[in-house]
């Protein structure tokens, strides 16, 4: 052998013709009578081509939970990667980015096959669509601004988001004519909250958090249509988060505290409302009142129906919302929570139940709770008994 090369592992030949040993990473053969050294070809048979999967068991560091609309899956953040997983059945979470950034803010489209979330490029956060079914992936937002916390419409054509802190926008799902809605002012990430601005179920209006000078937060709302925001909440609180819009448009719900207060759930009535009386549930037994069709779960008379959803898994188009500003100041209440202390919350989508984080004793569940006005307050009831924090309900 005429060059020098790194050899090793000799082994000779029981008739003492030949010597086979390694050399750079490959199998050779020196023939003693020719004096000559060739590579051994090797074929690997059986193998496959791409890497084999990694496995990983993981019982911590989750967060930003996120359950499709179809029920079906649910999309979660670990160690910086979005994975998606069945959410019936439960089994191996499957990693569907692959990056150097951090992701967070998982938000699915009402398709249930497509994911919103924000990415940490490195110098800004930035909105990304993936395609969970094709593995395809593309940027709603870039430049220098840091895009985080984004809220899909119902109509699944826009994206809304928080920029730097500071602004309200929208942008299309195709990444198109990314605008300024509202200035306000939102957490920066990492600590920006998805649960400041809420979506109308018309997809027209937006109601967000705005603090002013003195510290207050309340709820406000704007148009996409034009026009000025308009101040829906007239509270004294410093801690207000957790904005839902009811699904049948007409009332708001928001957590709201000072600083080491209990919080405690307020609605805000938006139109205005025709009171009812226990007497008319005495009336609907006897279909009295307009009838209501059974579904799988006992109807509260005057709820609002599950949320009509199209081929494509979006909402169906609804009566446009409208905002009746005369006495709104009039139309706030407290929600009674029997004095527990109101963590993450949410609507379910037909309207009749709310259910929130609830802590007592040092201990936090899941509760449920009718928003049937004329609901006893015994329809509260306890949806766990587990230890530890409940959260991204």
């Amino acid at each position: 052998m005429n060059d020098i090369w790194r050899v090793l592992w000799p082994s000779m030949a029981y008739d003492g013709r030949a010597i086979v040993f390694e050399r750079d990473f490959g199998i050779w053969r020196y023939d003693i009578a020719k004096d000559a050294a060739t590579e051994v070809p090797i074929t690997l048979r059986g193998v496959v081509a791409e890497a084999s999967a990694k496995r990983q068991t993981l019982s911590q560091g989750f967060r930003a939970l996120a359950l499709s609309p179809d029920t079906r899956k649910a999309a979660f953040i670990a160690r910086g990667e979005l994975f998606v997983v069945g959410a019936r059945d439960g089994g191996e979470a499957t990693r569907v980015t692959e990056s150097a950034e951090t992701e967070d803010t998982p938000e699915w489209l009402p398709d249930s096959r497509r994911v919103v979330f924000a990415s940490n490029t490195g110098n800004a956060w930035h909105l990304r669509l993936q395609d969970v079914s094709t593995r395809s992936e593309r940027e709603l937002t870039r430049g220098a601004g840091c895009d985080v916390a984004p809220r899909v419409s119902p109509d699944n054509k826009l994206v809304a988001n928080q920029r730097n802190g500071r602004e309200l926008r929208v942008v299309n799902v195709d990444g198109t004519d990314d605008r300024r809605l509202v200035e306000s002012d939102f957490s920066e990430a990492p600590f920006a909250s998805s649960g400041a601005v809420a979506w109308a179920p018309d997809s027209r209006w937006l109601a967000f958090v705005k603090s002013d000078a003195r510290g207050f937060s309340n709820v406000w709302v704007t148009s996409l249509d034009g026009g000025a925001p308009r101040q829906v909440s007239f509270g004294s609180d410093a801690n207000v988060g957790d904005v839902l819009w009811s699904p049948d448009g007409t009332y708001l719900l928001y957590r709201s505290a000072m600083r080491t207060e209990t919080p405690r759930i307020v609605r805000v009535d938006l139109q205005p409302r025709t009171p009812r009386f226990r007497e008319d549930q005495f009336r609907d037994l006897f279909g009295l009142t307009s009838p209501v069709t059974p579904t799988v779960a006992p109807v509260v008379p005057g709820a609002p129906a599950a949320a009509p959803r199209d081929s494509a898994g979006a909402v169906a188009p609804r009566r446009p919302v409208s905002v009746v500003l005369d006495n709104i100041r009039l139309g706030a209440s407290m929600l009674s929570t029997q004095g527990l202390g109101v963590g993450d919350m949410a609507i379910s989508p037909d309207g009749r139940t709310l259910v929130f984080a609830g802590s007592a004793g040092g201990q936090q569940q899941i509760y449920a709770s009718s928003l049937d006005k004329l609901a006893r307050e015994s329809t509260l009831r306890a949806l766990t008994t587990s230890q530890g924090n409940k959260s991204e309900l």
